[in-house]
C-alpha cells in the first residue's frame, strides 16, 4: 500500500519585484496587501489554496489579475512588473538570490503547508532510498522559514491524500497528474 509522512513545512512566501513600491518599504502590514494585484497558480493549486485560505482568514481582499500554470510562470510574471505573487519559500529561493524578486516581509503573514512524502510500502525500496526514509522519520517534520531558519515542528503531522508531494528543491507542479508525488521515486500508481 500507499505510505506517507510529513517532510518539511513550507513557508509561502509573498514575492514582488525589486522595484515594486511595496518593495522598497521597511515595514509592511497585512492591510498593505488590500487591493494589490496578484498573480496566482491555477485554481486547485496546493499554493494558490494555502495563499487564499490566509487572505481570507485576514479579510484581505486582493485583485487577481492573472492565473498561471507553473511557479516559473508566475515569478516570471512578477519579476516582469505585472503584480505580486505567492509561491513556495523553496520556489522562491533561486530568484531572490539572483536578484530578479523579494520576498515582502509582511507583519502578520505567517501561512504554511506540509509538503509529505509518499512510497510504496508493499515495493522493495533501493538502499538509497530506505535511507532516506530512516533518516526523514527519525528527524521528524522541520520548518523552513522564509528566511532559512530551521527548527523541528512539533514530531509528526499527517495531512491526508495528497496527490503530489515534493522534497525540498522540487517545485509543486514538478510532475505531471498521474504521479504519485513520490517525487524521488517518480513512479506512476498503479
Amino acid at each position: 500500500g500507499l505510505s506517507s509522512f510529513p517532510y518539511v513545512d513550507d513557508d509561502i512566501a509573498i514575492i514582488a519585484a525589486p522595484d515594486h513600491p511595496l518593495a522598497r518599504r521597511d515595514a509592511l502590514a497585512l492591510t498593505d496587501l488590500e487591493g494589490q494585484r496578484f498573480i496566482l497558480r491555477e485554481p486547485g493549486s496546493a499554493t494558490r489554496r494555502a495563499a487564499e485560505a490566509c487572505l481570507e482568514w485576514h479579510a484581505i481582499s486582493v485583485k487577481v489579475v492573472m492565473e498561471l500554470g507553473s511557479n516559473e510562470a508566475v515569478k516570471r510574471a512578477v519579476t516582469a512588473g505585472l503584480g505580486l505573487g505567492v509561491v513556495s519559500k523553496f520556489g522562491a529561493t533561486p530568484d531572490v538570490a539572483g536578484g530578479f524578486i523579494v520576498v515582502l516581509a509582511v507583519d502578520g503573514w505567517e501561512c504554511r503547508r506540509p509538503l509529505t512524502v509518499f512510497y510504496r510500502q508493499d515495493k522493495r525500496l533501493p538502499s538509497a532510498q530506505r535511507a532516506f526514509l530512516r533518516f526523514r522519520k527519525r528527524e521528524g517534520v522541520r520548518h523552513v522559514g522564509v528566511n532559512g531558519s530551521r527548527h523541528v515542528n512539533g514530531g509528526l503531522q499527517f495531512h491526508g491524500n495528497r496527490k503530489v508531494a515534493r522534497i525540498v528543491g522540487c517545485a509543486e507542479d514538478a510532475f505531471p497528474a498521474g504521479y504519485s508525488g513520490q517525487t524521488f521515486f517518480q513512479k506512476p500508481l498503479a
